[in-house]
């Protein structure tokens, strides 16, 4: 049986928007994300995605990180990616993201880095 993603959204005080994603992070969650997030960018707000609770991740959600990065910095914006699970991070270092795409250690972490942006 398939997995189903579930995106949670915080929106707090001042530019920062929070997607909390959980489950497998596949071609169709991926789809959902991205919608998500193009709803936070259109708002004009940073974007931080927790993915803590994701199991799995596919060529699909890797590309939609990197779709992300780009599409908020052309929008003069910024997405922090905070608490990847095992999956996802052992994914992104085999891939050699860390340097592409931005990455904290925690919530805070990223919530300092996109206040200051």
């Amino acid at each position: 049986m398939s997995e189903t993603i579930r995106i949670t959204k915080e929106v707090r005080p001042g530019r920062v928007t929070i997607l909390r994603v959980e489950g497998r992070l596949d071609a169709r969650a991926a789809d959902v994300l991205e919608e998500r997030a193009k709803d936070v960018a259109a708002e004009g707000r940073n974007l931080l995605v927790n993915m803590k609770g994701v199991t799995f991740i596919g060529s699909s959600g890797v590309g939609l990180m990197l779709t992300l990065t780009e599409e908020f910095r052309e929008q003069a914006g910024s997405v922090r990616f905070v608490e990847l699970s095992p999956p996802v991070r052992t994914v992104v270092e085999l891939l050699q993201m860390m340097e592409l795409i931005g990455v904290d250690s925690n919530e805070d972490a990223g919530l300092r880095t996109l206040e200051a942006a």
